[in-house]
């Protein structure tokens, strides 16, 4: 099986077409997208429809769970993103999944119990560094010793780790939102210093999983030039450069 994951659209459709369209060209058998899909400055609406063509196996993001929640608990993204989407948009992503399995890997948002915290890194007052092998796999819980591949988004920054027992985990990167600030649980940055939209494809090879971790290139201007006319020059400035300003 050849499968090709997203995650972190953003609303970014300009990213996601152009995702979509390399992936097209990949002989790709599946799409799995890790959610947060929605939620960001642009066309939500349209990364809805996009994903609904294409059939695409959805997990739910921690935005996903906000959208589904009072309007007034939402960030102002979350809200924006929320009036444009109809209420039979709403109910799709309620039907989204919170985690995928084939049996051999396992794709979730954040961490398989916590969809807005970190699986490979972690947090603390000092900033942003690697999380120990510990770390990770009392994070994983009892998936540890069910999976030997774990595939995740949240962070937005492509990476492939191993860990202890031989286990394998992918960050497949951020399709359209390259780089943002958060404050939980404590201020930071991720940054994935690109413009470009990322996606990852693994393949099953025999007993192993071959990963390619892939870039591309799309019209990022116009996408920033959207987001800044929409009063969201944090968006425009992320997408610019992959850094935050």
């Amino acid at each position: 099986m050849k499968y090709a994951i997203i995650s972190d659209i953003h609303g970014n459709d300009y990213a996601l077409k152009k995702v979509l369209e390399d992936i097209e060209s990949r002989n790709i058998q599946k799409i799995i997208n890790l959610g947060d899909s929605v939620s960001g400055p642009f066309n939500p609406q349209n990364v809805i429809s996009l994903l609904q063509n294409k059939e695409i196996i959805c997990v739910k993001g921690n935005h996903e769970r906000q959208l589904l929640g009072e309007f007034k608990n939402m960030g102002k993204t979350d809200q924006y993103s929320y009036k444009l989407l109809t209420k039979d948009q709403l109910k799709g992503l309620d039907s989204w999944k919170s985690y995928f399995s084939d049996g051999e890997i396992l794709c979730f948002h954040g961490t398989p119990y916590i969809d807005n915290k970190y699986l490979i890194y972690t947090v603390t007052k000092n900033g942003v560094r690697d999380a120990t092998d510990d770390e990770i796999i009392n994070r994983l819980g009892e998936y540890y010793n069910q999976y030997n591949v774990f595939i995740c988004g949240h962070t937005h920054i492509p990476k492939i780790r191993k860990i202890a027992g031989n286990k394998q985990i992918i960050d497949v990167g951020s399709v359209g939102l390259p780089a943002y600030r958060d404050n939980v649980p404590f201020e930071h940055k991720m940054e994935s210093k690109s413009n470009c939209a990322r996606y990852t494809i693994i393949e099953k090879n025999n007993e192993s999983w071959i990963t390619n971790q892939i870039k591309v290139k799309y019209n990022y201007q116009r996408a920033a030039k959207e987001a800044k006319n929409r009063g969201r020059s944090d968006f425009a400035n992320s997408i610019l450069s992959g850094k935050v300003l």
